[in-house]
């Protein structure tokens, strides 16, 4: 009877360690798991903010800059305080070659700021907002007008507004700061 009383307990323990050995397994498995899918989410998390930072970045920030430094440049070079002191009669070429420049490059350039501004609003930085380009977006709606019938209320009140290249090349720089927190550009 002791034989069996021995053999009996035995058994028990191979049934307890082989039932340790699976939850032991499965438990784990489970917190492999539960580790992967904490790791995932948060790989996931920082894709889609390196995903929004470039977005901003070069759907934004960087196509409103190009196509203002594109504008500053054309008014500098041809805009009326490039020919103001030349004689009469080159004058007259020169402001020619710059109400060609304004129609060809500066109005449809403004036309898509302000396309960009309607449309991409979305992409602005966290810290950004859009009251911030309503200056930007006045002047744009009346330069044409403006181009149409010269008034002295536009020259004072509606000129291009002084402080948005600044602010714009501020915004992109915290985005390419954060991107390279990421390690990323």
């Amino acid at each position: 009877m002791l034989e069996k009383a021995s053999l009996f307990v035995t058994e028990n323990w191979a049934v307890l360690l082989a039932l340790g050995g699976f939850v032991g397994t499965n438990l784990v498995g489970m917190v492999v798991y539960l580790v992967q899918r904490q790791f995932d989410f948060r790989f996931r998390v920082r894709e889609e903010r390196l995903k929004r930072l470039r977005a901003q970045k070069n759907d934004f920030y960087d196509q409103i800059l190009n196509l203002m430094q594109v504008n500053e440049h054309m008014f500098e070079t041809f805009g009326p305080a490039s020919f103001r002191e030349i004689s009469e009669g080159k004058r007259s070429a020169l402001a020619d070659e710059w109400e060609a420049v304004r129609s060809s490059v500066i109005l449809p350039n403004n036309l898509t700021i302000q396309h960009l501004l309607q449309t991409k609003a979305h992409l602005l930085n966290d810290n950004d907002a859009i009251q911030n380009y309503q200056p930007l977006l006045a002047h744009i709606a009346a330069y044409p007008l403006f181009l149409n019938k010269p008034t002295e209320r536009y020259s004072k009140k509606m000129r291009f507004p002084e402080t948005i290249t600044r602010h714009i090349i501020t915004q992109r720089d915290l985005i390419i700061r954060e991107l390279s927190r990421y390690g990323a550009s």
